[in-house]
């Protein structure tokens, strides 16, 4: 009784009130139950004809029987509609094609995939990120001109690295080159490369952890070492974590205003998460010229400038990323459904977060105690 009363209320909700008709629409939209109710008791009609024989079933026998059949008339006369939209399109692409490689030489893919044309900038980077590695050297040996090779490799390499993202934007952007299926193996390659990233920090935490675990006898077999003065954890570095817990935030908010459309909150989120940066690496200068001890007192010195220099370095990294995602917002390059660039920029800065969480614990916390 309640099964054909449940029928007999989708019927005045979606085929008397629409004017007789069923809006296929809003039936696919509300759900499982009314499909099953439907189909289930012509089913049920067919497989056991002595239901007719109950009264409530035979009156709504006639219902049902119309009702499924209009429903089914609207599903073939959906499918008819969008098969000739899809010949349509498929008209339509095929004709940019032909006029495409006709007219102005175009070679259009007929595949998802991109193929990258040939570029110079990987050989180029590579080329200054060696003499970055050699400036470098040269110039903590003190080395004659180490510091201009260093200066001069560092900006190469930004050049380097502008020019080729600056393809990648265009590509991406004007040129409608990252498919659905780029967009995947993007995103493979921004998960793998964030892998690479926690290997590396992983480094660093087991130098440290090898080290202060078992304190060897030339410091003192005692950890921090003899004649080091640790850093307070309750202050700056307390500080920088509210500072970079909260760009997570709001880095996250931006994201969603962004899926919702929302500009100015996204705009506003990005120019939060940047100020909040600036303000992190602001204070992280400021506690190593104030810091009683340096990179060169022994392995305390070390681990803890190594660690959180290159925890300083990728956070620099991230606020230039997530600044070229501002400019690249108040320029209308993300919609809702294609903002990978804006993705790769949240994540890399909620793997910054984190690793700072573990710096914290750690080094700042545990470390000096």
């Amino acid at each position: 009784m309640a099964f054909f009363e449940s029928l007999r209320y989708f019927r005045n909700r979606f085929v008397d009130a629409h004017g007789g008709s069923v809006p296929i629409k809003r039936v696919r939209e509300t759900g499982f139950f009314y499909r099953f109710a439907v189909v289930t008791a012509a089913k049920l009609m067919t497989a056991f004809p002595a239901l007719n024989n109950y009264r409530i079933v035979g009156a709504h026998r006639e219902y049902i029987d119309e009702f499924v059949a209009e429903l089914e008339a609207k599903l073939e006369s959906e499918q008819a509609e969008a098969f000739r939209l899809n010949e349509m399109r498929s008209k339509a692409v095929s004709n940019f094609h032909k006029v495409s490689e006709e007219k102005y030489s175009i070679e259009v893919p007929h595949h998802p995939f991109h193929l990258v044309p040939v570029s110079p900038w990987p050989l180029l980077t590579s080329i200054s990120v060696l003499g970055l590695t050699v400036g470098a050297v040269m110039y903590m040996h003190s080395y004659a001109n180490g510091g201009f090779t260093l200066g001069l490799a560092g900006l190469t390499t930004l050049t380097m690295m502008t020019m080729w993202w600056r393809d990648v934007v265009r590509e991406g952007t004007y040129e409608g080159r990252h498919t659905k299926a780029v967009q995947q193996g993007l995103r493979l390659g921004v998960v793998l490369f964030i892998v690479s990233e926690v290997m590396f920090f992983a480094s660093f935490f087991w130098a440290f952890f090898h080290s202060s675990l078992a304190p060897a006898i030339e410091i003192g077999s005692v950890w921090p070492p003899h004649g080091i003065e640790v850093l307070s954890p309750w202050g700056v570095p307390l500080l920088n974590t509210y500072i970079l817990l909260y760009s997570g935030i709001t880095i996250t908010v931006a994201h969603y205003a962004l899926l919702a459309g929302d500009w100015l909150n996204a705009i506003s989120g990005l120019v939060q998460t940047v100020s909040l940066a600036v303000f992190f690496t602001a204070l992280q200068f400021l506690e190593y010229v104030e810091a009683p001890f340096d990179i060169s007192d022994g392995v305390y010195g070390s681990t803890f400038f190594m660690a959180t220099g290159f925890h300083g370095f990728h956070v620099i990294v991230g606020t230039i990323f997530i600044f070229v995602c501002l400019i690249r917002m108040r320029r209308a390059h993300f919609t809702r459904s294609h903002h990978l660039g804006f993705e790769a920029a949240a994540w890399y800065w909620h793997f910054v977060d984190v690793v700072w969480l573990f710096l914290f614990v750690s080094i700042y916390f545990w470390g000096s105690n």
